[in-house]
This record gives structure tokens, C-alpha cells and sequence, in this order.
């Protein structure tokens, strides 16, 4: 017996010459018809527990090839873009994805915001925690030449498009607020 699949739009190139954007779904459902057939077929001459595991492996090899076809199209999608160019300044304090905040005075990315205070530690500045406050009054500059590529291969591996995901589901109101809905509410 034959099961067929009906599929939504025609798996057909868009004007860059490749696929659909989702286009794994279409596969999946064509996979998922022609597994039911073959299933079904195999259903009558096999042991139950054999075709449960066989439909475990099958879709379970579907999952897989699908994950790794999207994470390589993720890879090639952010391999020609950065985050940070080297000709621009940037001010203090500019938060870049997966690496950190820019400290202006030394040039370079670092975990925590500059001047940011925690009770028992001081002061974070230059990548160090002090006791008192940097006080220098600190300009837009340029990020020392080898902090670039770091910076640009550290937020391509925090996934932007995740982050992106994230920050369109957050409720913006007013001057600066923010609120994160969650169903329900």
C-alpha cells in the first residue's frame, strides 16, 4: 500500500538558486510517506519489536541528517559576516553576543561591563577587579587588530540567530524597559 503525502508549496529554487526556506520539512514528509509504505508492507512479516526499532533508527537518522543540514547552512550563513570591523570605533560598554563588552580604554572584549560592581569583588575593568572605579573618561576607539578576528569567530559560535529569536519575543516598552512575556500572562 502506497501512502501519499501531500506537500503544501512545490519544492522549487528560489531566485538565489537554491531551496525553499523550508524546505527539510517537504523532505521529511516525502521520508515519513515512503517509511509508512515500506512499514506497512513490513509490518505483516516481521516481529513487532523489529519494527519498532527499525522506525526508531529511520526517523531518528531523519532528525540527524535534518540538524546537520541546518547547522551547516547556519555556518555558511554567518561565515561572509561579523559582528565587529576593525576600521570602526566602538563606544565603551558595546555588548557583542557570546564574547563580552567593550572596554574602550584597552581595546579589547571582556565578560563583564566596565565598571560594573559586585559586593566582595570591587570594581571590573581592564579584565581585572579593583577597589576603586576606573576614573578615566573614556572615548569611542578602535579594537586592537588581533581582538577582531577572536570577537567575530566568538559570536558566530553564540548563534545570532538564536539571540535573534530571543529578543523578538521580549516586549519593549517605554525608555529602555523591557518585559518578558510568558504564555498567560
Amino acid at each position: 500500500m502506497l501512502f501519499l503525502v501531500r506537500v503544501e508549496q512545490p519544492l522549487r529554487s528560489n531566485c538565489r538558486g537554491g531551496l525553499p526556506k523550508h524546505w527539510h520539512k517537504s523532505l521529511m514528509l516525502l521520508c515519513a510517506g515512503v517509511s509508512l509504505s515500506i512499514m506497512n508492507s513490513m509490518l505483516a512479516y516481521t516481529d513487532p519489536v523489529f519494527f519498532f526499532l527499525w522506525c526508531c533508527v529511520v526517523f531518528g537518522a531523519l532528525g540527524v541528517l535534518v540538524s546537520v543540514i541546518q547547522s551547516h547552512r547556519r555556518q555558511r550563513k554567518y561565515a561572509s559576516q561579523c559582528a565587529v570591523k576593525p576600521e570602526l570605533e566602538y563606544p565603551n560598554n558595546h555588548h557583542v553576543l557570546g564574547v563580552g563588552y567593550y572596554h574602550a580604554a584597552s581595546g579589547k572584549w571582556f565578560p563583564h561591563p566596565w565598571n560594573e560592581y559586585r559586593e566582595g569583588r570591587g570594581y571590573y575593568w581592564d579584565g581585572q577587579w579593583q577597589d576603586q572605579p576606573d576614573q578615566r573618561q573614556v572615548q569611542k576607539s578602535r579594537p586592537a587588530v588581533e581582538e577582531v578576528p577572536r570577537v567575530n569567530a566568538a559570536w558566530r559560535q553564540a548563534d545570532p540567530d538564536r539571540a535573534r529569536q530571543f529578543w523578538a519575543q521580549v516586549e519593549h516598552e517605554g525608555f529602555g524597559t523591557a518585559i518578558k512575556r510568558s504564555e498567560g500572562s
